[in-house]
């Protein structure tokens, strides 16, 4: 279609070259390219690299990741025996501890 796409980041994009050795500019700008790929490829393992590392050094400090976990509510161990022996239903019992169902399950399984 005869679009020639220019960026300004790549200087050589920007050279003028005669119709007949458009074929040298293709090339110089795919080996730039891949030139370019190579370096950001590197430079991204060593971010990741560096960022292992930090992780494996905070972890050997002990310290923790992550959200931090929820508290049981005050009246938990009483709504939980309610909920147990069927006097609430499960819906009745997040209403009270005003926690959400994934918390309410969540503190479940972390409990049981």
């Amino acid at each position: 279609m005869g679009i020639r796409v220019k960026i300004l980041d790549i200087p050589t994009t920007l050279t003028d070259f005669p119709p007949e050795q458009a074929w040298v500019l293709e090339m110089i700008n795919a080996i730039l390219i891949e030139v370019l790929g190579a370096i950001a490829e590197n430079e991204r393992n060593k971010i990741r690299a560096r960022q292992r590392e930090g992780i494996e050094a905070a972890k050997k400090k002990n310290v923790r990741f992550g959200r931090p976990s929820t508290p049981l509510p005050d009246n938990w161990h009483e709504v939980l025996t309610e909920v147990r022996y069927g006097n609430k239903k499960p819906v009745e019992a997040m209403r009270e501890l005003g926690i959400s169902r994934s918390c309410y399950y969540r503190l479940c399984n972390k409990i049981s």
